[in-house]
């Protein structure tokens, strides 16, 4: 076996924050003989107090690559304002360190095709970054789809953090096919983690995970005929396994002329479906890098 010294000396690393952990558990378990109805949960609020207030505001920058191809790096974002982001987890703070490096091509996707006067449908928005990134980049309106309720808190304390609350609109429902009760489930409890689903089996686990609830779906054509006028927009859809079911119910939008590109990611079990839905609605693939495609509204 090969032996990782960087993994050997994590551990070491963090061996004192499990020390000084077992100690404050062993000394809030003597308080509480002493003083059972005044030390309960005090811990807890300090803790969580702890929690709240970690923000990673200085996002280090790095060189970014579109795939194998070429570099590259926004010209429209200012690199010495940095956003904030609010990161009481190790995959939150993964996502907001990795904005520029993760996924440069929907960086480029977004620079290219976003405008102050088009809405960015961000499907799938997690804790925000590229919500985020746009509303504060273009100016401009921002739909945030979001249902897992631990990124919903995420989502909204970034939101507060950029100063965005203006431009930004959380909707937490699933998106589907049509409005219905069903079941959404996900992976794990913990904020900034995908792998969640609605109305089907959850991709890539069981279906009696832990997590789930049941909830009311709507379709994007549901949200614009109350809003009733169409709107100049690009979509971004990241639903893990969902992503025909949101076109499905989609048909009027991106069969306006006024939706002008869409960036989807899909699945082996998806794509064909994806590409039939996008096909109809007179939109033409231009490339992808993995599984994400990029379709825009034939001239």
């Amino acid at each position: 076996m090969k032996f990782n010294i960087k993994s050997y000396l994590r551990k070491i690393f963090f061996l004192p924050f499990h020390i000084i952990k077992f100690i404050e558990n062993l000394y809030s378990l003597v308080l509480q003989k002493l003083d059972p109805n005044g030390t309960e949960c005090y811990k807890e609020e300090l803790s969580q107090k702890q929690i709240d207030s970690k923000i990673n505001s200085n996002l280090k920058i790095k060189k970014n690559y579109f795939g194998d191809f070429k570099e590259y790096k926004s010209k429209i974002y200012d690199y010495n304002n940095p956003l904030k982001f609010y990161t009481p987890t190790k995959i939150a703070s993964h996502r907001a360190a990795s904005l520029f490096k993760k996924e440069p091509f929907t960086i480029e996707w977004i620079d290219s095709n976003g405008g102050k006067e088009v809405v960015f449908l961000d499907i799938g928005a997690n804790m925000g970054i590229y919500s985020i990134y746009y509303a504060n980049v273009f100016n401009s309106c921002v739909l945030s789809f979001e249902p897992v309720y631990r990124n919903l808190d995420l989502l909204a304390r970034n939101i507060n953090l950029n100063k965005l609350n203006n431009l930004i609109t959380i909707i937490p429902n699933p998106i589907y096919k049509s409005a219905e009760k069903s079941f959404f489930k996900q992976s794990k409890n913990l904020a900034g983690m995908a792998e969640a689903s609605f109305g089907k089996e959850f991709y890539k686990k069981k279906t009696d995970s832990e997590y789930n609830f049941q909830t009311l779906s709507l379709s994007l054509d549901n949200i614009f005929n109350l809003i009733n006028e169409p709107i100049s927009n690009i979509i971004k859809i990241d639903v893990d396994g969902n992503e025909a079911e949101v076109l499905y119910g989609a048909k009027k939008i991106i069969g306006d002329e006024k939706c002008k590109a869409i960036m989807v990611e899909t699945r082996e079990s998806t794509v064909a479906k994806v590409n039939k839905i996008l096909e109809e609605a007179k939109f033409e693939k231009k490339n992808n890098i993995g599984f994400n495609e990029f379709w825009y509204k034939k001239i």
